[in-house]
C-alpha cells in the first residue's frame, strides 16, 4: 500500500465525527504525483467528510484561507 494512502486510511479511523466542524483543506498538494493521483485523493476525503457529515467548506491545493464572505 502506498504510503499517502496509509496516511489517508489512518486518518479516516480518528476522523469519524465531525457533524459541527466547519473544515477547510488548504494546500493539499501531491507533491511528485500526478494531477490523476491527487483528484482521486480528493474525491475520496471528499466522500469521507460527506459520510462523517462535516461541513467542507474548501479543498484547495491552495493555502490562503478565504475571506469570511466567501
Amino acid at each position: 500500500m502506498p504510503r499517502d494512502v496509509a496516511l489517508a486510511e489512518a486518518a479516516r479511523s480518528i476522523l469519524r465525527d465531525l457533524k459541527v466542524v466547519d473544515l477547510y483543506v488548504l494546500g493539499a498538494d501531491a507533491a511528485g504525483h500526478g494531477v490523476l493521483q491527487w483528484d482521486r485523493m480528493r474525491e475520496s476525503w471528499i466522500a469521507h467528510f460527506n459520510e462523517v457529515q462535516a461541513n467542507l467548506k474548501r479543498y484547495s491545493i491552495v493555502r490562503v484561507l478565504p475571506d469570511a464572505g466567501s
